[in-house]
């Protein structure tokens, strides 16, 4: 009866101290007190660069009549006053080599296999936004259960006027990489990082 009573105690432990750590990660990688912004499909009004003016992050779905659909989400940056002059802000790497002027997801019948979570501090409404990207290999098929890759983007400003870099753009400022496999990414962010659509 005590080894039963003590084996029921070392679960119960372990199961706490496991959800300790992901809070603990979540704490860790400063993602406890980010707002995640909805992206909805069409335009959507967000102030990107903490600048008071509303920008335009746009969602755009291309069907494929499969299970492969998917979404292309580009964010804009309204420059000037009444009659704003839009910019692109693509996101470059951590040696600021641009990689894309766009995000696409990845998607299947089972699981997403590429997202991203626009977020904001929940006590600073006006700061500059956050993109947290994830993507996991396919496997051997998109049910699979991988490991994923977290890339933190953010705001980034060309103060200097260095050539070939944009005034406004997203810079890869660290990756994280999850303890887990999983199949989707919603699942992923929301266990890995605490972070739910």
């Amino acid at each position: 009866m005590n080894s039963l009573r003590s084996g029921t105690l070392l679960l119960v432990v372990i199961l706490l101290a496991s959800e300790k750590s992901v809070g603990v990660a979540a704490a860790a990688d400063g993602f406890d007190n980010m707002t995640v912004l909805a992206i909805v499909n069409g335009p959507n009004e967000i102030d990107l660069d903490g600048d008071g003016r509303k920008d335009l992050v746009f969602s755009a779905r291309r069907k494929n009549f499969n299970a492969h659909a998917y979404s292309h989400i580009t964010f804009y940056r309204a420059t000037g006053g009444t009659n704003p002059r839009w910019e692109l802000v693509p996101f470059f790497d951590r040696k600021d080599v641009p990689t894309v002027d766009s995000f696409r997801t990845v998607e299947g019948a089972d699981c997403i296999l590429r997202d991203l979570r626009v977020l904001r501090p929940s006590s600073r409404p006006d700061a500059p936004v956050i993109v947290v990207t994830g993507e996991r290999e396919p496997g051997q098929s998109f049910a699979d259960r991988a490991l994923v890759r977290f890339v933190v983007y953010h705001i980034e400003r060309n103060s200097q006027g260095v050539p070939g870099t944009p005034e406004v753009f997203f810079r890869a400022v660290r990756t994280i990489d999850s303890t887990a496999k999983h199949c989707d990414i919603g699942e992923a962010f929301a266990a890995e990082l605490g972070l739910r659509k």
